[in-house]
């Protein structure tokens, strides 16, 4: 039976305590290791900005029931974000400066999670939140690329949502097993198009070398990813685009493995693939656009979608998750698109507009 609201109440944990005490706290029943190592991941980038993430936990005589990260981006937001690009609002021209964001940086997917048998406890998440939100006198509150029912959670805020994005993510519903069987699983049309982009990368002579993703690979993957944040507006600096590959290096383990396409020993493009158990990640696409090969050997499809898919595929994953960018192309290679919502607060008790 779900929890009864009356009965569930919410303790507010500093990051320290958090981190120190996750497993104790019992957050394993909420998040599986995947998504835990990526609560991790955003706790270790959050550190870069002053002020310091908190955690709502929410909790009945069973134990933890919820968890929702609170991450204040108070004078700045987090590198790679604005709420121009979400909402079309360019922050220095309305005052959007102080943010409070919930359960996500706005650029990776929403961490709030909730037992299965607690649905109420989300509203409790929610309340909790706002409460630390208000604590910093913000111009906005966000609820960040929350997916069905972290996004109708927002519901139980204490007013109604001033604003909401909608975007989508990609995602490949795998078959398990070789490649190919994958292929011949999507209409004949898209097979084609996939079997030209293999066999153009696979005739290249361009190594793809799946390698863990230590310090010194990093270092050369860093401008590569810079290159594209560049190209696209994100308003990133070489040293968050090192810094977010170093996140990912130091909490993910071995869950994370960079797959880079080499020319000879000079690396051209890559992306990250994770692990997180039932369902796999492709993020973080980086290349040299300098490069012919990028255009000439359809190398984003293959190391973006293509080769993330294959090992997952062999891996037994069930899906694999390739982000928002370039969406209906991903279509085109056999993804199905998940909406994901970002709702904004500007009226919430403690902003100041």
């Amino acid at each position: 039976m779900p929890a009864s609201a009356d009965a569930i109440r919410h303790i507010v944990l500093t990051s320290a305590d958090a981190v120190a005490g996750f497993a104790s706290q019992g957050l394993s029943q909420v998040l599986p290791q995947g998504r835990l190592r990526e609560l991790f991941r955003l706790e270790y980038a959050w550190r870069s900005v002053d002020v310091p993430s908190r955690y709502v936990l929410a909790l009945d005589d069973r134990g933890v029931l919820g968890a929702l990260a609170v991450y204040p981006a108070l004078g700045r937001h987090h590198a790679g974000w604005t709420p121009q690009q979400t909402f079309g609002v360019p922050g220095s021209a309305t005052g959007w400066t102080r943010g409070v964001l919930l359960g996500s940086d706005a650029l990776a997917a929403n961490t709030m999670a909730i037992r299965p048998d607690a649905p109420e406890a989300a509203g409790t998440l929610i309340k909790g939140a706002f409460q630390v939100a208000a604590e910093h006198r913000p111009d906005f509150v966000c609820l960040p690329r929350a997916i069905g029912w972290q996004a109708g959670a927002g519901a139980t805020a204490p007013t109604a949502p001033s604003g909401c994005a909608e975007d989508f993510e990609a995602i490949l519903d795998l078959t398990p097993g070789p490649f190919d069987r994958y292929v011949m699983s999507l209409p004949k049309a898209r097979r084609a198009d996939i079997r030209r982009e293999r066999r153009l990368f696979l005739e290249s002579g361009i190594e793809v070398r799946e390698e863990p993703l230590d310090k010194r690979l990093v270092r050369r993957l860093a401008p590569l990813l810079h290159q594209v944040n560049d190209r696209y507006g994100a308003g990133t600096g070489l040293a968050d685009d090192w810094r977010y590959l170093d996140a990912m290096r130091v909490t993910m383990g071995d869950t994370v493995r960079a797959l880079v396409a080499y020319v000879d020993t000079t690396p051209i493009a890559f992306s990250a693939l994770w692990d997180t158990g039932a369902e796999w990640r492709s993020r973080c696409w980086g290349c040299d656009y300098a490069r012919s090969e990028i255009r000439d050997y359809a190398i984003y499809f293959n190391i973006l979608i293509h080769e993330p898919a294959r090992r997952a595929a062999a891996a037994g994953a069930p899906q694999l998750w390739t982000g928002s960018g370039s969406t209906l192309a991903k279509q085109r290679r056999g993804a199905r698109l998940h909406p994901v919502r970002t709702l904004v607060w500007r009226d919430a008790p403690g902003t100041t507009t």
